[in-house]
């Protein structure tokens, strides 16, 4: 059931289905559908959309509506899902209701083919859309769906145009606080590699946490953006090492403190550094006591080369 927001491009994502932000009449435009309709080839796409207008029909399209086609030559994904975002115009035109259900009805063509994995670009951010409630609105639609399903897994994709995800007064803080803390040392990015072979102690203390609060399987992997699949990895295989990432979310998850934390990465070989960003700024929101893993990825996605709280690829 993990949620992630990544910078990237959309068309090399390996999922069951890559989303196009699509017009109503279905044509191939400038920005990512463009970059869609090359890969999977233009002219068997650009066929396939003119079938499907035609059989639309007199009214064709509008916005909210969303269709597939093959994925053709796009060979890393099942399908294309063409969703139709709306252009906004001031908010009063029913734009959030037809955005809204240009992601529901995406969610129910993954649905219909049985499929778990998906990847949007952010629905009418090409369609002056304000970014900020357009990301909004894409989130939350995602993590509604998301409770319900949870072996799904779903990505939202940027590229060039990234909204403000985090308010002004927070990333000012949080800012402020990754300056100071690193006023006399240059900031670490070297790639943390695990030296453990085991994840028994990982396994005792979730286990552990679980029977003290009563916390289900369900709702440890949701409060951690994880999967059933990673959390049935590490249980079945004790030679598993999750990504420091996963760890970290697991640490969330179970609300622990920074300097808890801290014994449990290291437990797994992992290093805790006061000069790596990750650990700076997951550590500025645990000492708030923020243990919300969405809005701690929020703010992470808007520094280079860093992963999603919980993800292992």
């Amino acid at each position: 059931m993990p949620f992630y927001v990544i910078k990237g491009d959309l068309v090399n994502m390996n999922v069951d289905a890559i989303v196009n932000a699509a017009n109503v009449s279905l044509k191939m435009v400038e920005g990512v559908t463009r970059a869609i309709f090359h890969k999977a080839g233009d002219e068997i796409l650009t066929d396939a959309c003119k079938k499907l207008v035609l059989e639309r029909g007199r009214g064709g399209f509008k916005p909210g509506d969303a269709i597939e086609t093959p994925s053709f030559n796009l060979k890393n994904c099942k399908i294309i899902i063409h969703a139709i975002g709306p252009n906004y115009i001031n908010g009063k035109h029913n734009e959030e209701k037809n955005l809204i259900r240009a992601y529901k009805e995406s969610f129910a063509i993954l649905n219909k083919y049985n499929y778990h994995s998906i990847a949007f670009p952010l629905l009418s951010g090409e369609f002056n859309y304000p970014l900020k409630e357009a990301y909004k609105v894409a989130s939350n639609v995602i993590l509604d769906y998301l409770k319900d399903h949870k072996d799904d897994v779903v990505y939202l994709v940027m590229y060039k145009t990234f909204p403000m995800l985090v308010s002004d007064s927070l990333q000012e803080e949080l800012t402020k606080y990754i300056i100071e803390k690193t006023a006399n040392h240059k900031i670490d990015e070297k790639k943390d590699v695990a030296t453990s072979t085991t994840n028994i102690k990982l396994v005792e203390t979730i286990r552990k946490f679980q029977v003290s609060t009563n916390t289900s399987d369900d709702e440890l992997i949701l409060r951690g953006n994880l999967s059933h699949r990673q959390f049935e990895r590490l249980l079945e295989n004790p030679n598993y090492i999750p990504t420091k990432n996963c760890i970290i979310a697991f640490a969330i998850a179970m609300k622990l403190s920074e300097e808890e934390m801290e014994v449990l990465i290291k437990s797994l070989g992992y290093t805790y550094s006061k000069y790596s960003l990750l650990d700076l700024i997951v550590g500025f929101f645990l000492q708030k006591g923020i243990y919300d893993v969405y809005m701690i990825n929020n703010a992470l996605f808007g520094y280079e080369g860093i992963l999603p709280i919980g993800a292992d690829f």
